[in-house]
């Protein structure tokens, strides 16, 4: 599985990959961390982190998930630290380049979060996750008619649910709860529970939907 397409599925705002190839006690402690992040342990993802730090102390994999933590306990700014010091082990490496756009978004930083997002277009043009957050960038933005845009340039339908929650972002922006939900009931509809469910806290986790909304 892609580093591109396991951030889809991993339950988090942030883009995780599995462990690069090495030594098999690196790789544990990284599925652990990885299995902690997603039961909410981050005691034990921490202590999980300190394990990899000292086996593959120079991976940017390591930084990510240390990067991956901080974001979980909404340290931002250590995390966007973490993503670039990644990104510095390793130019090219996706997962980070995207947590990096998704705190930049966190922290209100809307040009950069933006400019981070169409980097990674160009080297994933037809992703529709990139679609999607460039538009929850520009609502949450106020450029509301720029958004408009983007959605109409969307594929409808697509391979994830990305269009649906576009939509939604919009109409979540505008108070319009009741006509957002109808976008989520139908994206239910077409698109499994999982893919669903990160499009939902991506929402959720930039104030836009409510953490109860169903």
């Amino acid at each position: 599985m892609s580093a591109r397409r396991f951030c889809i599925l991993f339950s988090s705002i942030v883009a995780f990959s599995p462990a690069l190839a090495g030594d098999k006690g690196y790789d544990a402690a990284i599925k652990k961390a990885t299995q902690a992040l997603k039961a909410g342990n981050l005691t034990e993802a921490d202590k999980q982190a300190d394990v990899a730090a000292k086996l593959e102390p120079a991976s940017p994999q390591t930084a990510n998930l240390r990067g991956v933590i901080a974001v979980q306990k909404k340290k931002y700014e250590d995390a966007a630290g973490r993503f670039t010091e990644a990104i510095a082990a390793d130019e090219k490496f996706y997962p980070a380049k995207l947590n990096l756009a998704d705190v930049f978004l966190l922290q209100g930083k809307y040009a950069d979060a933006r400019a981070r997002y169409e980097e990674l277009q160009q080297v994933d043009p037809k992703s529709e996750l990139l679609q999607f957050k460039i538009v929850v960038t520009d609502v949450l933005d106020n450029r509301q008619s720029q958004a408009a845009q983007l959605i109409n340039d969307m594929t409808f339908p697509g391979t994830t649910p990305a269009y649906y929650f576009a939509r939604a972002a919009v109409l979540l922006k505008q108070s319009q709860e009741k006509q957002a939900q109808q976008y989520f009931t139908n994206a239910r509809k077409y698109y499994d529970e999982q893919q669903c469910a990160y499009f939902m806290r991506f929402l959720q986790q930039n104030g836009l939907a409510k953490a109860a909304t169903k």
